[in-house]
């Protein structure tokens, strides 16, 4: 009897630790949802995207991360949120360790790479808000882009990276964007000539 509860006392434990390992690999720095875009005048766009890591990650001094391709960058939008700032002196921005997805960033347009310096936030049960990050671009067309992150997992300290797929401004306008433009040019074209 002793032993069949040592067997399964050991097994839950196993089942625990497999659960957690895996939790905690999937767990990063993102934004859960696509960017908002606000007008503001017909050439400033403000683009706002609300950050989290994940259950099981904390944000710490010296993590980060990079939102590439973001075309049209003209500044912050308002405010970063408390201990981030901001370079974006950078068209090629590097890699963070393990990822290669800058392998594809656009040399002639601007990333915006965020760094973290302030107190360790995270939540090994929950998501936690990292606050809105606000930028301007001149232009309000959403293209397909990527960024990287950089954190921590809560149940190790472990450092961990990641990318994720996100949208961004683009100053050429996407092909389904092109067609409708030129379907409406030629409705426009006529219906000059039928006045």
């Amino acid at each position: 009897m002793r032993d069949t509860s040592k067997i399964l006392s050991l097994t839950a434990g196993v089942l625990s630790f497999l659960a957690l390992i895996s939790s905690a690999a999937a767990n990063t720095i993102f934004a859960p949802n696509p960017p908002t875009i606000t007008f503001i005048d017909a050439n400033h766009h403000r683009w706002d995207y609300d950050m989290i890591v994940s259950q099981g990650s904390e944000a710490r001094s010296g993590d980060g991360f990079t939102i590439y391709d973001f075309a049209g960058f003209t500044g912050l939008g308002g405010p970063l949120p408390a201990g981030w700032t901001l370079n974006s002196s950078q068209t090629n921005a590097p890699d963070y360790p393990f990822q290669t997805r800058a392998s594809t960033d656009n040399a002639a347009i601007v990333d915006l790479i965020l760094s973290y310096s302030g107190p360790t936030t995270g939540n090994a049960n929950a998501n936690t808000d990292l606050g809105t990050f606000s930028f301007i671009s001149n232009f309000n067309l959403r293209g397909n882009s990527f960024f990287e992150s950089s954190d921590h997992t809560i149940f190790n300290g472990a450092a961990q990276t990641d990318n994720h797929n996100t949208q961004v401004p683009t100053g050429v306008p996407e092909p389904a964007a092109i067609w409708v433009m030129g379907v409406v040019g030629l409705m426009l074209r006529g219906r000059r000539t039928r006045s």
